[in-house]
């Protein structure tokens, strides 16, 4: 997050109108660490922790989002990504984000290098390039259905366990 509160400062300078949404719980209190970040950046006024969003509210987010961004320095499969594609969300995410080779593959979302600039330029590729956002919402939601269908997902849970169960009798 303190790559995303870099970058979100660089891209304020072109557009004003943006606004950072931080989702998710504080179990470290980085929290407190990045509002410091954000306090000596004058962006308070321009950012809102929400705390864990669950049903509605976090489809609300989502759907009312420009762009979903997850700078991580390790995320193993990372569901909030495949949610925020379903949703109709362009989304940034970091090569150390475990689905990004997939995402890459599939043009369904940006990937960029875990650093201030990369990142910025990642979330300013889809703000400034309509196309290039509605093309990674529409690959993405192929994508996801493709993948991460209930019933496929569930399909091949089944076929796994089968296999496990069968192999040990």
């Amino acid at each position: 997050i303190d790559l995303l509160v870099e970058a979100f400062s660089k891209l304020l300078l072109e557009y004003n109108d943006l606004f950072l949404v931080i989702v998710g719980a504080d179990n470290d209190g980085y929290k407190n660490k990045i509002q410091d970040l954000l306090k000596s950046k004058l962006l308070l006024d321009k950012t809102l922790f929400t705390g864990i969003l669950t049903g509605r509210d976090k489809m609300s987010a989502y759907v009312d989002s420009e762009v979903f961004v997850l700078p991580s320095y390790s995320e193993n499969f990372a569901a909030a990504v495949t949610e925020a594609m379903a949703a109709g969300t362009p989304v940034v995410l970091s090569n150390k984000v475990g689905i990004y080779k997939d995402i890459k593959e599939n043009n369904a979302g940006i990937i960029v290098n875990l650093n201030v600039q990369s990142l910025y330029q990642g979330i300013k590729s889809l703000l400034d390039n309509p196309a290039l956002a509605e093309n990674c919402i529409k690959n993405a939601k192929v994508f996801v259905k493709e993948r991460y269908d209930i019933n496929k997902v569930s399909d091949m849970m089944i076929k796994v366990y089968k296999n496990i169960l069968t192999s040990h009798i």
